[in-house]
């Protein structure tokens, strides 16, 4: 068997190389006189020479996620492998509820009169407007991770291409993984992301499908905002009160045991002296 991947590597993100590959051939259309369908001659591009390099923003969420940190690496490794056919600026808000900061570094962006600008939003709503002012600026821009609302898309009259992965089916994956771990009428509970982001909705109706089609009762379903220290805190509640609960049990021990081979990956959910 081959040697794991580096997480760094963009081939872990596939969807990331393509939104940044399909901004780069748009934005040296830009630069070669082309314009956008459904917009003008980008402002970045108009006092361009065609000897410069186009510049692409990639706004992540929140950097102290290790899932964004893995994927601003996989950008980097990316540009560094065609640092001839574009300049990549990276940017990122400290936490997955910084909507106004992400708004801020949209704004950034075109004020700087970026050719492109490739945006994992933190919010699938509350970014639509800036995305559509950047556009209104004549900067080509693509949506990656977490898609933009489609309802609020169409009302504002904007159209954002998305790149990224069948949210729903992969969390259907992982969910029938863990159904064959235990047994029909075993209760589950699930942390979710941000209810108001549409990779969340969509994982957590996959999930749902999964433990449906398995007979596997959700008890209890929370919130843990896409942070680590929220999801500790929830997680380590529920399997304390799903401890004492009796039908539960089998199943409790079984994560304890998940969560003590994996400690380096969940090092604070197992909920002390247990």
């Amino acid at each position: 068997m081959k040697a794991q991947q580096s997480m760094n590597s963009p081939r872990c993100f596939p969807w990331l190389a393509w939104g940044l590959s399909a901004v780069l051939l748009g934005s040296a259309h830009g630069c070669g006189g082309g314009v956008p369908e459904g917009g003008t001659t980008p402002a970045s591009t108009a006092s361009k020479t065609k000897s410069e390099k186009p510049r692409i923003a990639l706004i992540m969420k929140s950097l102290a996620n290790e899932f964004f940190k893995t994927m601003a690496g996989g950008a980097r490794k990316h540009q560094g492998e065609h640092s001839s056919e574009y300049e990549l600026i990276v940017n990122g808000i400290k936490d997955e509820r910084d909507l106004k900061r992400q708004v801020d570094l949209v704004k950034e962006m075109v004020a700087q009169r970026v050719d492109a600008i490739v945006i994992a939003p933190a919010d699938s709503k509350a970014l639509v407007s800036a995305c559509k002012h950047a556009q209104e600026a004549g900067i080509a821009v693509v949506n990656i991770d977490n898609k933009l609302d489609s309802q609020v898309l169409a009302d504002q009259g904007v159209k954002v291409p998305f790149v990224g992965p069948d949210n729903r089916a992969g969390a259907k994956m992982v969910g029938d993984y863990m159904a064959g771990k235990l047994k029909s009428g075993d209760k589950v509970a699930m942390l979710e992301g941000i209810k108001t982001a549409f990779n969340g909705q969509q994982r957590k109706l996959g999930f749902e499908d999964a433990m449906k089609d398995a007979g596997l009762p959700i008890v209890d379903s929370q919130s843990a905002l896409w942070e680590i220290e929220p999801a500790s805190k929830i997680a380590s509640a529920m399997l304390s009160e799903a401890s004492t609960s009796g039908p539960s049990t089998s199943v409790c021990h079984r994560i304890r045991r998940f969560l003590r081979t994996n400690q380096s990956v969940f090092p604070r959910l197992l909920p002390p002296n247990r």
